[in-house]
């Protein structure tokens, strides 16, 4: 059993299903209505993920990444009628609002991914794809663990110089830290080997990691993200998620009945996991008090 709320309690395959989804068609729509809404449901289901830990990523990389976007398209891209000052180049209300949008979809794309860590961790990934596809899925989740572990041994390697007396900075000890840690990284590849060939992996006999079993809940999960992806991708085929910056933005939105549907969809498909999130958790709250 999966512990959490949400998409933690559901079967991975409907959690990467919805990840999937979500992050596909947030990179490849550049509209700042989806854009907006998108890194809204982003920010907060990882606010309710990951709690103040996702206001400092939020802070220190999504952020900058929407102020970088705008201020470079703003100040490299002249195109617009909208013309707003001058600096070297004229500054057009439709680049900032271009840059914007752009920096929003690459911030929510950021937050889904961070989100995507919190929710699949690696076992889960490794137990979703290790029949399908067993060599590519264990690869992937050991390059997954690689940068915080060889981070956290890096670490450790300069206290050990430093309660030597060999710390501090320089070349010459940035090389001894360096080549520590790759000797240290080759013997522990050496014993993972070892580890997996005594335990029986590459044997046709050997079964494949497995968590559980999909539930006639998760699969009632499963196929409403399903529907939802698979209206959302027709739809966005169709144009009903197309903007234009330039030359002039559209004096007004298109409100046709099904530009509304697609958008109200794709703000519900977002919303998606805070609100079973929050519904699971207020439902296990009232249960506890009726004890």
């Amino acid at each position: 059993m999966n512990s959490g709320f949400g998409l933690q309690r559901y079967h991975a395959a409907a959690a990467f299903m919805f990840f999937a989804a979500v992050i596909i068609l947030t990179a490849v729509t550049v509209h700042p209505a989806y854009a907006a809404v998108s890194l809204i449901g982003a920010f907060f289901y990882c606010i309710i993920l990951k709690k103040g830990a996702a206001v400092k990523f939020f802070l220190l990389f999504a952020l900058p990444v929407i102020i970088l976007f705008t201020l470079v398209n703003a100040l490299s891209v002249s195109s617009g009628v909208t013309i707003l000052f001058y600096l070297y180049n004229p500054v057009t209300l439709e680049s900032i609002i271009n840059g914007l949008t752009l920096g929003g979809v690459i911030a929510a794309v950021l937050l889904w991914f961070y989100a995507y860590g919190a929710v699949i961790s690696p076992h889960r990934f490794l137990g979703l794809f290790g029949r399908v596809l067993p060599k590519t899925a264990l690869v992937l989740t050991m390059s997954a663990g690689l940068f915080p572990r060889y981070k956290r041994r890096l670490k450790e390697v300069k206290r050990a110089q430093i309660l030597i007396g060999k710390g501090g900075g320089g070349i010459k000890k940035g090389y001894r830290n360096l080549a520590a840690l790759l000797s240290w990284s080759l013997c522990d590849g050496l014993e993972t080997a070892a580890s997996m060939r005594a335990r029986g992996y590459g044997l046709k006999t050997r079964k494949p990691l497995t968590f559980k079993k999909m539930r006639a809940s998760d699969i009632a999960v499963l196929s409403i993200l399903t529907a939802f992806a698979a209206f959302l991708t027709a739809a966005f085929i169709a144009g009903a998620a197309s903007f234009t910056f330039y030359p002039s933005l559209p004096p007004s939105a298109d409100y046709s009945l099904f530009a509304a549907a697609v958008f109200a969809a794709f703000a519900l498909f977002c919303l998606l996991p805070v609100i079973l999130h929050t519904e699971e958790v207020l439902r296990w709250r009232t249960s506890l008090l009726k004890i």
